[in-house]
C-alpha cells in the first residue's frame, strides 16, 4: 500500500503499470486469504472427558425421570445446539439415542435380575408406559420383554 501511495504522490516512469501491478498483487493476496477455511465451532467447542462423564452420570442417576436435551446441555455447560453436536462427536450417538439405549440396558438388567411387573419396570426405566416400553424393547431386541424374560429364565 505504501508503494502505491508513493507512485500516486510522485509518479515515475510507467507509474500506471506499477500501480496496476501492485493492485493486482494485493487482490491476489486477499483472494488467497479469503479462500482459507475458517475455523468452525466444531473444532473449538468440544466435550471434555470430565464433562462427558458428568453428563453420563446425570443420565444414569435419572433414567427413571424425564430428561431433556436442555437438562443434559446444562450439566455439560453448553447450549443445547452445541451440546447435541459435540455429544454425538464424543459418543457416536445422539443424546436421544444414547438415553434410549441406556434405558433399554437398564430394562434388560431388571428383566434378568428382578421380578418387577413389566408396567413397573417400564416406569422405573423412564418409559412413559408399558406399551411404549414394549414397542421400544421389541424394536431393539427383536422380541417383546415378556418373551425375553421367559427365554432368559429357561
Amino acid at each position: 500500500m505504501a508503494m502505491i501511495e508513493t507512485e500516486i504522490r510522485a509518479p515515475g516512469f510507467a507509474a500506471d503499470l506499477m500501480i496496476d501491478g501492485l493492485v493486482r498483487a494485493i487482490g491476489a493476496i486477499l483472494v488467497r486469504h479469503e479462500s482459507l477455511p475458517l475455523v468452525d465451532d466444531s473444532s473449538r467447542i468440544h466435550l471434555s472427558p470430565v464433562r462427558l462423564a458428568r453428563v453420563i452420570d446425570f443420565i444414569e442417576s435419572r433414567l427413571d425421570e424425564e430428561i431433556s436435551l436442555a437438562d443434559m446441555a446444562t450439566v455439560a455447560g453448553l447450549s443445547a445446539f452445541h451440546f447435541s453436536r459435540v455429544f454425538k462427536m464424543a459418543t457416536g450417538e445422539t443424546p436421544y439415542h444414547f438415553l434410549g439405549s441406556r434405558r433399554l440396558g437398564r430394562a434388560r438388567s431388571l428383566l434378568l435380575n428382578s421380578e418387577l411387573p413389566l408396567a413397573e419396570l417400564a416406569l422405573s426405566c423412564g418409559f412413559a408406559s408399558q406399551s411404549h416400553f414394549t414397542a421400544a424393547f421389541t424394536k431393539a431386541m427383536g422380541m417383546p420383554p415378556g418373551r425375553y424374560r421367559k427365554q432368559i429364565a429357561d
